[in-house]
């Protein structure tokens, strides 16, 4: 991979930081397209002077993809919502986009073209991100049948989305919401978290062996965790004490109905329909296992990073 082009597509999210950097420590010269390229420049550091370049990226429009496309030897394709609003749906983000990239990455004839989608995609999802995630597969696969898709299960790490999220929403409410059914059965929907590095780690290695070309991989961690069991971790591991209230669906609906419009989005309805559906790798399934990677533990890392709540804890009694 060393000199090779490598272009990201939305990298400078999280997967994207873990990705750049590690791409840049073994040569790669790595290309990050995304709309606003100064927001981005944070991740120059993570390279030699000239090894991290950055180029401004409208993801519907095809043009502009060939040009970013071009000159690459790998693509990865890291760009996904969970909203879905205007021009920026999830059919135009999770479908076109996709397509777009397929065809570039065709014509150009790049060595491989990485898609990142999630666990628990499928055409007949009652979830349109999870069903719309599965259309762009279909359009990724026939447009350029070598493509490698990863499917991640819910991704840790210390600027992820759901244990800080929670971590924080403990600080200021007396009760911590437990999604299910009915009041009487609640938290079950089971996930399998699985760590940041670890998604990267398995990008790299699968654009290293020509044996995993058109290949998919489900990539989750080492254990099964109920939505519940997340939720009293995140308590303890950020020093918190909170009574667990079951939320029904019912009432997500009625909230996410009110909210999904304002500024600050709390929960979608697509959301709530996400929680009701298990995110966990399929038995017959290649993972991470297949790459080489041991999955890391939830509880090696997250304590780590939750433990600044404990400290913000301690300095509010002060």
């Amino acid at each position: 991979m060393n000199n090779e082009v490598v272009t990201i597509f939305g990298g400078s999210g999280f997967v994207g930081r873990q990705l750049v950097r590690s791409l840049a420590s073994k040569g790669a010269s790595v290309k990050i397209a995304v709309r606003n390229p100064n927001k981005a420049k944070f991740l120059q550091p993570l390279g030699d002077v000239g090894q991290i370049t950055f180029v401004k990226a409208n993801i519907l429009n095809q043009d502009l993809i060939n040009g970013i496309i071009e000159e690459s030897d790998h693509v990865i394709n890291l760009v996904g919502t969970f909203s879905s609003r205007g021009k920026e749906n999830f059919n135009s983000i999770h479908v076109k986009s996709p397509k777009y990239i397929s065809e570039a990455c065709r014509k150009y004839k790049v060595k491989n073209l990485i898609h990142i989608t999630s666990l628990g995609v499928d055409k007949k999802s009652p979830s349109l991100y999870l069903k719309t995630k599965a259309y762009g597969e279909e359009e990724v696969r026939t447009n350029f049948p070598d493509a490698i898709i990863h499917r991640p299960s819910l991704i840790f790490g210390p600027q992820d989305n759901f244990f800080n999220l929670f971590a924080s929403i403990a600080q200021f409410s007396p009760f911590m919401p437990v999604f299910g059914e009915t009041i009487f059965s609640y938290g079950k929907v089971l996930y399998q978290p699985v760590y940041v590095q670890d998604v990267a780690s398995g990008i790299i290695n699968s654009m290293s062996n020509s044996h995993f070309v058109g290949k998919t991989f489900e990539i989750g961690g080492p254990s099964v965790y109920s939505f519940q069991q997340l939720i009293e971790m995140i308590l303890e591991f950020s020093g918190q004490k909170r009574f667990l209230l079951p939320f029904p669906f019912v009432f997500a609906n009625i909230l996410a109905t009110l909210t999904e419009f304002s500024p600050v989005k709390i929960l979608t309805r697509d959301q709530v329909r996400q929680l009701k559906i298990d995110n966990i790798v399929d038995s017959d399934a290649l993972t991470l296992g297949d790459l080489n990677i041991v999955p890391t533990p939830v509880e090696s890392i997250v304590p780590s990073y939750l433990d600044k709540f404990k400290r913000e804890k301690r300095s509010r009694r002060v």
